[in-house]
C-alpha cells in the first residue's frame, strides 16, 4: 500500500518537473506527465482506504501468516483461522509444491461493504505490490467455507505471481484458477469436478488451443475463459506432472509458447489439444481416488 502513496507522490512531482522543463523538453512534457499522474491519483483513490482501514486493524502473526483484525477476536477464533491457512498450504503442497510458500495476510474486517472495497482494490491493481489481502466479515468467521474460499484465492494469486513468469495470460489465468481449485478441495472427484465440469461444457462450442494461448480468446466469454484455462492447466499437471509444468514456465520465460510446450511435452500444440480434449470428452466418467485419468 505504501507503493501506492509514492506513486502517487511521484506523479505530482512528475507534473512540477513538467513545468519546470517545459523549456528543456518542449510541447511534449505534459503530455506525457498528466496520464501519468492521472494514474498515480486514481490508484491512490483506490489506496487510501485501504491505508486507513489497515491502520485501524490489530495485527496477528503465527508464522508466515498475518491476520488483522477490526476487533479482539477469541482464541478459538484466531486459531480456527490459522488452522484455515494451513488447511490451504497444505493441500497446495500435496499439489503444487513451492507454490504453498506465498504470503498471505487476512483481515477481518466489521461488514462485509469493506470486504467489497478490497475486492475492488485488488481488482485496479492496488494488491499487486506486497502480498494479496483477503478479508473476511468479522459476522462470516463461523462460515467455514466462506473463509476457506477468501483465503484460498488469496493464497492462489500469490502462488501464481510468483510463479507464472512469461507464460501467456490464458495459461496464467489457468494457473490461478488450478491453485484455487487444490487450495479448497482436497485431491479427488470433487476437485476433479471443480477443474474441468464446466470446461467439457465449454469446449462442446469449439476449442481453439492455439488462438486461445496467442490472444487470451477474446472470442469466449469470460466464464468460458475460465472454465477451460483452469482445465487446461489440470490436465497438464495431472497427466504429465507438476515439475514438468513448472518446466514448461522455465521454457517459456525464454521462447515462444508453442516452443516451450513442446520442449516441456515432446507433443505439439494439435496433439495437446487433441489429448485433453479426449480427456474432457470422458470428464462425466467417474475419477479415480487422486482425480486422474488417462489421457
Amino acid at each position: 500500500m505504501a507503493v501506492a502513496v509514492i506513486l502517487s507522490f511521484v506523479g505530482g512531482a512528475l507534473l512540477i518537473a513538467a513545468a519546470a522543463l517545459w523549456d528543456l523538453i518542449g510541447p511534449w512534457a505534459l503530455p506525457v506527465a498528466v496520464p501519468v499522474a492521472a494514474g498515480c491519483v486514481y490508484v491512490l483513490i483506490h489506496s487510501l482506504p485501504l491505508l486507513t482501514m489497515s491502520a485501524r486493524l490489530r495485527p496477528l502473526a503465527l508464522g508466515s501468516t498475518m491476520i488483522r483484525s477490526a476487533r479482539r477476536l477469541s482464541e478459538d477464533q484466531q486459531w480456527e483461522l490459522f488452522r484455515l491457512v494451513d488447511l490451504v498450504k497444505g493441500r497446495l503442497w500435496d499439489a503444487a509444491p513451492g507454490a504453498e510458500s506465498a504470503g498471505c495476510e487476512v483481515w477481518v474486517v466489521a461488514h462485509r461493504d469493506q470486504v467489497q472495497r478490497v475486492v475492488r482494490a485488488r481488482r485496479v491493481g492496488v494488491g499487486l505490490f506486497g502480498p494479496t489481502v483477503c478479508a473476511i466479515a468479522i459476522g462470516d468467521l463461523r462460515d467455514h467455507e466462506r473463509a476457506l474460499k477468501a483465503i484460498a484465492s488469496a493464497v492462489a494469486v500469490n502462488a501464481a505471481s510468483s510463479l507464472n513468469g512469461r507464460i501467456p495470460p490464458f495459461l496464467r489465468e489457468g494457473l490461478g484458477g488450478y491453485l484455487v481449485a487444490c487450495a479448497l478441495h482436497p485431491a479427488g472427484a470433487e476437485r476433479g469436478r471443480y477443474l474441468h465440469e464446466d470446461a467439457r461444457r465449454a469446449a462442446e462450442d469449439g476449442v481453439d488451443l492455439a488462438h486461445m494461448l496467442r490472444l487470451l480468446g477474446p472470442s469466449l466469454k469470460a466464464g468460458q475463459r475460465r472454465a477451460l484455462a483452469r482445465s487446461l492447466v489440470g490436465f497438464l499437471v495431472h497427466r504429465y506432472g507438476w515439475r514438468a509444468f513448472l518446466q514448461m514456465m522455465q521454457y517459456a520465460d525464454r521462447e515462444p509458447i508453442d516452443l516451450a510446450l513442446f520442449e516441456a511435452y515432446a507433443r505439439n500444440l494439435a496433439e495437446l489439444q487433441r489429448r485433453w480434449l479426449v480427456f474432457l470428452e470422458g470428464s462425466l466418467a467417474p475419477l479415480s481416488r487422486d482425480g486422474r485419468r488417462s489421457a
